[in-house]
């Protein structure tokens, strides 16, 4: 699908260029952007000159009148929530168009995109804003069959060190209790609740909503979405909205990893998330009960693959945690019949304070053994293994 044609109008020339570097810097794949501002003259000749989709028109500025031009929808930027009177009569006798929002201009550049593309996606109910070309996206699963064995650490700690690689990252949190705001900061009124409730009800429009309800970490550069307002919101039966959720999110190529961040049960919902992804990463431990139900689980997966056709076993590679000892693995390492992909060591004071959050210290041994799984996950090695199998 072609990239959304957007004309920014504004009177400020400095605020013109500094929201179209960032849209340009942010959203390229998504937008085709061009900026005029009343200091600057305009002309036939501009590069947007036939088909406008999205017009940012500054508050008491006219709509740019041109033969050649054809104009979607108007958003209106203000300098607070609401037009005043004489503008917004103005503007009625200026442009007779029903799509139109309001937005305040002067507010962080995440949170006006968001609030641009909800505009725009309420008004274009059948567009999906999925570019044409883009990342090969690897969609991996964290997923343990026991609590307590260290599955978001290593969640987000594949997130963080993926992110710092200057990879584009996407964190999905799908634990019936998240925890993402203790490691992630970002501003959204949606949370994954919202993304949910619309993928139950409508189909044309998801890719947008998607794209206005997700938060992005200002630290990082993490995409994530603000967990759900209610713990029941994820504990509905979801299977089909939470398959199509990952695959809208891998479809739209601007990620390089999703990582999922998975509950331990093993129901419905979760089976459609180890079905949908590329790779899953099974988080055990050397206790004995984490042997028991790994045995357990594996034996379920290859029962379900043989019964109901799903594609699970193969891509379950098993990251032990919280070993004493060099974190190696080596070649005919087994645990539970799996080859063993790393050892993460066991290592005390784990969390360490990053602002008003929490993150892991990757400076240390944990961080060594992140790096490796990163580096197995992003190379042809996974796929040799599977092969060979």
């Amino acid at each position: 699908m072609s990239r959304i044609k957007m004309l920014i109008f504004v009177r400020d020339e400095e605020y013109s260029k500094c929201l179209t570097d960032y849209l340009i810097h942010n959203c390229s794949q998504r937008f085709e952007v061009v900026a005029w501002s009343e200091e600057l003259s305009y002309g036939e000749n501009e590069p947007m000159n036939t088909r406008v989709d999205i017009l940012l028109l500054e508050e008491g500025l006219a709509i740019p009148a041109r033969k050649s031009m054809e104009i979607g929808i108007v958003i209106t930027l203000t300098e607070g929530k609401e037009l005043n009177q004489e503008n917004q009569l103005n503007q009625k006798n200026q442009e007779k168009q029903k799509n139109q929002g309001v937005i305040n201009k002067y507010q962080c550049g995440t949170v006006l995109l968001n609030q641009v593309i909800r505009i725009y996606a309420e008004n274009n109910p059948q567009h999906c804003i999925i570019p044409t070309e883009g990342k090969r996206t690897k969609a991996i699963a964290i997923y343990s069959p026991l609590g307590g064995a260290g599955k978001t650490t290593i969640a987000v700690a594949l997130s963080i060190q993926a992110a710092w690689e200057g990879k584009s990252v996407f964190y999905l949190n799908l634990e019936n209790t998240a925890s993402t705001y203790l490691y992630f900061d970002g501003v959204q009124e949606n949370s994954l609740s919202n993304v949910l409730y619309y993928l139950k009800q409508t189909r044309g429009n998801i890719t947008t909503i998607i794209e206005a309800a997700k938060c992005i970490d200002p630290h990082y550069g993490i995409s994530f979405f603000k967990q759900p307002t209610s713990v029941l919101d994820i504990k509905e039966s979801l299977s089909k909205e939470i398959g199509l959720l990952i695959q809208l999110i891998v479809g739209t190529g601007q990620y390089d990893n999703v990582f999922i961040d998975m509950s331990s049960c093993i129901e419905q919902n979760n089976l459609a998330v180890l079905d949908a992804a590329d790779e899953i990463l099974m988080v055990c431990t050397h206790e004995e009960i984490s042997e028991l139900k790994t045995s357990i689980i594996l034996n379920e997966f290859e029962m379900l693959e043989k019964s109901k056709h799903y594609h699970i076993l193969d891509k379950v590679h098993i990251v032990m945690n919280k070993c004493e000892g060099s974190p190696n693995s080596e070649e005919g390492d087994k645990y539970c019949g799996k080859n063993i992909m790393i050892r993460v060591p066991k290592v005390t004071g784990l969390m360490i304070s990053h602002g008003s959050k929490l993150r892991p210290d990757l400076n240390c041994a944990l961080g060594t053994a992140i790096h490796s799984i990163e580096f197995q996950l992003n190379n042809k090695y996974l796929y040799t293994e599977r092969a060979k199998n």
